[in-house]
C-alpha cells in the first residue's frame, strides 16, 4: 500500500511541473522571438531519462542533452519469483534521442519452473499416471498407487508425513518413498484319488517364503505330479518353491500302479493262451485258454495251486506281479475193431479201450491168405489197404473195421498196387536161416537141385551158374521170397565171360557161393492213360535188369530169333517182350490177377520212334501183349516220374546204378540200339545186348 501511495505522489508532482513548464516554454517563445538578437549567453539544454524494472523499481537514472540517445549502463535487469522464471526482454518503448524526461521500463517473458518428482519405489512398479515433474501451471496431482508383487502399497511417504495429492504451488521438489507391506497366500492341495495315498503342503504362506509339498503314493497307486488345473506344477513327488504372488489351488494326481501278468503254457502243444501283459492295479485281467483238438485245459495255477478251471478267467488286477500255468488234459478216446477175416490175429491194440488222443497205434494183422488185400476202413470215412496200419488217435471215438478186399488191386489216387515181385534183400538172419534151410541143397552146373538156372549167357552160350527159388514160407499157395544164388558173375554181355571184370554184379555188394533172398513185395504203378474202366500203367521202380537181345548181331542185319527173321532191335522179335509176357508175367501176378490184365495192341509204327530216319528194317508190325514196354512217343507224353528208383533185385541181376538206364520199345537208327531214358532223360539209347539196362514193365488192367 505504501509502494501505492508513493506511486501516486509522484504522479502528482509531475503533472504540476508539466503545468508549469508549459506556460514557462510560452513565455519564453514569445520573448525568444522578441528578442532573438539577444546576445546574452545561457545554460545548455538537459533531461532526465529513467531505467525502471518491471515492478518500477529504478534501475538506472542518468542526464542526457539534449538530443543525445540514452544507455542503460548496467546488466541485463532481473526479476525474481518462486514459481517462474524471467528472461529480459528489452524495454517498454524503443530508446531513442533526448527531447524530454522520459522513463524506460523492463519487459520479460515468463516461463513456469518445472519441479522434480523422485521417487523410490522400493523394489516397485511406479503408475505410469505418476509424473516425474510439476510446475504452477497444472493442477494438483492426485499420486496414483505403485504395485510391487506379493506387497501391498501402504502410501506415498514425503519425509516423515505421508501424502496423497502434491500442490502444484508448492513450488519445491518432491522425494516421495513408497511404502508396503508382505502379503500372504493360500495353498490347498487336492488329491485326484482319495484312497491313493497322503499329501502335505497346504496352508497359509507369506509372498515369497518357501513351500514344501509331498505326496506318498498307497501301494497299488504311483504319484504322478502336482496340477495347477491341467497344466503340470512339478512331477517329484516332494517339491520346495517360492510362494507365488497368487493362491494356489494343486491337485496331487496319482494314478494306479501296473504290475505283469506272466502266464506259462504248460504245453504248447495242447493249446494257446492269451491274456499276460502289464496292468493297472484294479484293472481288470481276463485270461483266455484255448485246447487243440483232442485235449481239454485243466485250469490256472499260481504255485501249484488252482486259482481257475475256467478256459476265460477273469480277475481284479492285485498290487503285485502274478504268474500263472496253463495246464492241459489230454482226451482219451475209445478205440473199437471189428475183425472179418476169420482165423486172423489182430496185434496192436484191445479193442473197447480209452486211449489218449495223439497216441501212435501200431496194428497188424496176422494169419491171412497170402497176397490177399487187407482194407482198414474207419468210421470217420478214412481207409487204410495193408497188413499193417498205423495210426494217431484221433479226437473222437473210432471204429475200425477190417475186412479183405473184394478186389485183386488196391487203388490209391493215380497209384495202383497190383502183383507181387521179388524186391527187398531180406537182412534178418533168422529169417535168412529159416530160408536157407526150406532151400535144400545148393544147386550146381551140373544138378540145379530144387533151384531153377536163369539160363544166363556167358562167352556166348547159355550156361547154369545162377539159380533162384522161390519159398513160400508161411505155405499160404504164395511165394514170400525169392533165393538167388550163383557160382559165377552174370556178364555185361552175352559174348563176355562170366567173370567179376564183366560184370556189375560185384559193384553192387554180391558175391558169389552166397545165398541172397528178396522178399516178393507189391508192385506200385502209375496210370498214365485211362480208357473208360481200363487203365494204362507202367511201374514206379526198375523192377528188374535184362537184355533187349541177348545177342546184337548186325552182319548180317536181319536173323532168325524167337521164330520169325528180324534185326536185334526188333520189338517183336526180342527176347525182352518174351520175358515180359512169360517170365515176368508168371512170377507177378495170380490166376485172379492175370484175368484182368487187358492185352494191348500196341503201335509199333516209324511215328513213335525217336527219329524219323529210323530203317524201316529196323520196325516191326504192331504187336498184341499182356505186359509191354512202352515206346518212345509213349514215354515222351505221359506225365509220370522218369526219374525211377529200382530195386535191390534188379541189382543182383547186373544193373548199373551210376547210368540208372531203363528200356523202351522203339528201336533207334542203329541195329544195336533202342531208345532208353537215363535218369529221366528220355532221349537216350540202351545197347540191346547189355545185361544192366533195366526194365519198367507196363500193363493194362480193368478195374
Amino acid at each position: 500500500m505504501k509502494r501505492l501511495n508513493k506511486f501516486l505522489f509522484v504522479s502528482l508532482f509531475a503533472l504540476m511541473l508539466i503545468g508549469c513548464s508549459k506556460k514557462t516554454t510560452k513565455k519564453t517563445t514569445k520573448d525568444n522571438k522578441t528578442s532573438s538578437n539577444t546576445t546574452t549567453q545561457q545554460k545548455e539544454e538537459t533531461y532526465t531519462i529513467k531505467f525502471v524494472n518491471s515492478d518500477d523499481t529504478l534501475l538506472e537514472e542518468v542526464k542526457v542533452k539534449k538530443g543525445d540517445t540514452p544507455t542503460f549502463s548496467k546488466a541485463n535487469p532481473t526479476k525474481a519469483s518462486d514459481a517462474y522464471s524471467y528472461t529480459f526482454n528489452g524495454w517498454n518503448k524503443e530508446i531513442t534521442a533526448a527531447s524530454s524526461d522520459t522513463t524506460y521500463k523492463a519487459t520479460y517473458t515468463q516461463t513456469a519452473i518445472d519441479f522434480d518428482i523422485n521417487y523410490e519405489l522400493n523394489g516397485g512398479i511406479n503408475n505410469a499416471n505418476n509424473p516425474s515433474k510439476y510446475n504452477i501451471t497444472m493442477d494438483d496431482i492426485t499420486l496414483a498407487d505403485p504395485t510391487k508383487e506379493g506387497y501391498s502399497f501402504n502410501g506415498w511417504l514425503s519425509g516423515t508425513s505421508t501424502i496423497t495429492t502434491i500442490q502444484t504451488n508448492s513450488a519445491k521438489n518432491f522425494d516421495l518413498e513408497a511404502t508396503w507391506s508382505i502379503n500372504s497366500y493360500e495353498v490347498q492341495i487336492a488329491k485326484s484319488m482319495n484312497d491313493a495315498g497322503s499329501v502335505t503342503g497346504s496352508g497359509t504362506y507369506e509372498y515369497n517364503s518357501e513351500v514344501t509339498l509331498t505326496a506318498t503314493a498307497n501301494t497299488g497307486y504311483k504319484f504322478v505330479g502336482y496340477y495347477v488345473g491341467t497344466e503340470l506344477f512339478n512331477s517329484d513327488s516332494e517339491h520346495t518353491f517360492n510362494m507365488p504372488a497368487q493362491n494356489l489351488a494343486i491337485t496331487a494326481v496319482f494314478e494306479y500302479d501296473t504290475y505283469t501278468v506272466s502266464v506259462q503254457n504248460d504245453n504248447s502243444n495242447y493249446g494257446s493262451i492269451s491274456g499276460d501283459g502289464t496292468y493297472a492295479y484294479k484293472s481288470n485281467v481276463t485270461l483266455t485258454a484255448t485246447p487243440n483238438e483232442g485235449y481239454s485245459f485243466k485250469g490256472w495255477y499260481l504255485n501249484d495251486a488252482l486259482k481257475s478251471n475256467s478256459a476265460n478267467y477273469s480277475f481284479e488286477m492285485p498290487n503285485n506281479d502274478i504268474e500263472l500255468v496253463a495246464k492241459w488234459t489230454v482226451n482219451r478216446y475209445e478205440i473199437n475193431v471189428v475183425n472179418l477175416i476169420e482165423g486172423s490175429n489182430i496185434s496192436g491194440i484191445t479193442s473197447g479201450n480209452d486211449y489218449n488222443y495223439n497216441t501212435l497205434l501200431n496194428l497188424k494183422i496176422s494169419n491171412i491168405a497170402d497176397r490177399k488185400w487187407v482194407k482198414w476202413s474207419r468210421n470217420d470215412g478214412v481207409e487204410h489197404v495193408g497188413t499193417e496200419y498205423s495210426f494217431s488217435v484221433p479226437a473222437r471215438s473210432l471204429t475200425i473195421t477190417i475186412s479183405y478186399l473184394d478186389t485183386e488191386y488196391y487203388r490209391d489216387g493215380n497209384t495202383v498196387y497190383f502183383g507181387y515181385y521179388p524186391q527187398t534183400l531180406e537182412n534178418d538172419s533168422t529169417i535168412i536161416s529159416n530160408l536157407n534151410s526150406k532151400a535144400g541143397t545148393l544147386p550146381t552146373s551140373d544138378d540145379s537141385q530144387a533151384w531153377t538156372s536163369y539160363g544166363y549167357y556167358e562167352s556166348g552160350n547159355k550156361s547154369n551158374y545162377m539159380w533162384y527159388i522161390d519159398i513160400d514160407l508161411n505155405e499160404d499157395g504164395f511165394a514170400d521170397y525169392r533165393g538167388v544164388y550163383m557160382t559165377k558173375y552174370r556178364p555185361n554181355r552175352y559174348d563176355q565171360a562170366a567173370t567179376s571184370g564183366n560184370s556189375f554184379i560185384p559193384g553192387n555188394g554180391f558175391t558169389t557161393e552166397t545165398v541172397y533172398w528178396f522178399k516178393y513185395e507189391v508192385i506200385a504203378w502209375t496210370i498214365i492213360k485211362t480208357n473208360d474202366n481200363k487203365v494204362t500203367m507202367i511201374a514206379n521202380l526198375i523192377l528188374d535188369s535184362q537184355p533187349y537181345n541177348a545177342k546184337d548181331q548186325t552182319n548180317p542185319l536181319t536173323f532168325e530169333h524167337n521164330g520169325g527173321i528180324g534185326s536185334a532191335n526188333n520189338y517183336e522179335l526180342s527176347d525182352i517182350r518174351a520175358w515180359l509176357n512169360d517170365t515176368f508175367f508168371n512170377t507177378a501176378f495170380s490166376s485172379a490177377q492175370k484175368a484182368i490184365i487187358k492185352e494191348t495192341t500196341l503201335d509199333n509204327s516209324k511215328s513213335t520212334t525217336y527219329n524219323s530216319q529210323t530203317p524201316d528194317d529196323y520196325l516191326c508190325d504192331d504187336t498184341t501183349d499182356n505186359v509191354f514196354l512202352l515206346s518212345y512217343i509213349e514215354a515222351k507224353t505221359s506225365s509220370f516220374n522218369k526219374n525211377a528208383g529200382h530195386t535191390k533185385y534188379c541189382e543182383i541181376q547186373g544193373f548199373i546204378p551210376s547210368i540208372n538206364t531203363w528200356l523202351l520199345r522203339s528201336p533207334y537208327y542203329n541195329a544195336s540200339d533202342v531208345s532208353g531214358v537215363a535218369s529221366g532223360n528220355i532221349d537216350r539209347t540202351a545197347k540191346v545186348s547189355v545185361t544192366g539196362i533195366g526194365v519198367r514193365p507196363a500193363i493194362t488192367i480193368e478195374l
